[in-house]
């Protein structure tokens, strides 16, 4: 409380007679006359705010329309490529008769294609941290589908029916907090009715299945982290973007230091918005996943119908990687 402050509500606490201050509870009348301040000054607060927000919008706006300025040739050829990527996505894998693998990746380069959008939208407006959190979310999907690829159609199925274990621990996630945050919580019949279906499943594929990555555990030696599914595919050398990535999704101290869009771990700096530094890595990194897991598509369709895109696709990358290097590099 500022001095100020306190002089005021001490000010009007004296104007109160003996007899109603001993009836009167002081924490109770400060709460009530904080309160009447409050509602007094709101509007004011409301309105002062409201113009700060529209001057601090103008600002964003200008700040990201300089930035594109930047590297408005390399930002339209990526931008090109995502759409070239989304479109056969919706060309292929149209049949109403989907098998389980090419089902998973169908809504695979779905999910993919979204995220490639929302980065673009980072990336444009200067928020290069959370353009690399979405990469490591692309990054999972594409290392999975390549996982799923090669493994076949078991592999299609058990990670499909995983889903009922994911749903499973929602279920007693949400009840564990259903009654702090006021939700309904699921009734213990439908647990019961999910946890049988877990347990058939666990029968079915072996305990482990009921775990994190239990859908990957007959495919490979070693315990089913996401680190080794990665190696196996052969996108573990990846993995350090992927590490760093995370610091723009965690919270551990280097998190706070922003390092990706300050381009330094110099303490001194506190940023609290945008940045026209760090762009370069997740656009490089949206250009190379996206393709990549596109051209899986293409040749897991084997349809030479899309031989030419295969060639257009990886050519188009290409150039632009060179030309996000030309405009974007040392940034």
């Amino acid at each position: 409380m500022s001095k100020s402050l306190e002089e005021l509500v001490k000010g009007s606490w004296s104007e109160l007679t003996e007899k109603e201050r001993s009836k009167a509870d002081f924490n109770v009348y400060l709460s009530d006359w904080l309160r009447a301040r409050f509602e007094e000054g709101f509007p004011d607060i409301a309105k002062a705010y409201s113009t700060a927000s529209v001057e601090s919008e103008r600002r964003r706006d200008e700040f990201a329309l300089k930035l594109q300025g930047n590297w408005k040739g390399a930002y339209r050829e990526l931008s090109s490529l995502v759409e070239y990527c989304s479109k056969i996505g919706e060309s292929s894998l149209l049949s109403e008769q989907l098998t389980g693998l090419e089902y998973v990746l169908r809504r695979g380069h779905a999910r993919s294609c979204l995220i490639a959008k929302e980065m673009l939208l980072l990336l444009k407006n200067g928020y290069p941290d959370a353009a690399m959190s979405r990469w490591r979310a692309m990054y999972e999907v594409s290392t999975t589908m390549a996982f799923v690829i090669k493994h076949g159609e078991d592999c299609a199925s058990r990670y499909i029916e995983h889903f009922e274990i994911d749903k499973l621990k929602a279920m007693e996630a949400r009840n564990d907090c259903a009654e702090k945050l006021g939700y309904e919580p699921i009734q213990q019949k439908t647990i019961d009715e999910q946890t049988k279906i877990c347990e058939k499943l666990k029968d079915k594929y072996g305990k482990e299945f009921k775990k994190d990555y239990g859908w990957a555990r007959g495919f490979m030696k070693e315990h089913p982290s996401f680190k080794n599914i990665a190696d196996d595919v052969g996108f573990g050398h990846w993995f350090i973007h992927y590490k760093t990535s995370s610091q723009a999704v965690h919270s551990s101290y280097m998190s706070l230091l922003s390092p990706n869009a300050t381009d330094s771990m110099d303490e001194r700096l506190l940023l609290a918005g945008q940045s026209q530094r760090g762009l370069f890595n997740p656009a490089q990194l949206l250009a190379i996943t996206i393709t990549q897991l596109t051209c899986r598509v293409l040749k897991y369709c084997a349809d030479f119908e899309y031989a030419l895109d295969l060639i257009a696709l990886n050519s188009l990358m290409e150039t632009v990687v060179e030309s996000l290097e030309r405009e974007l590099s040392g940034k």
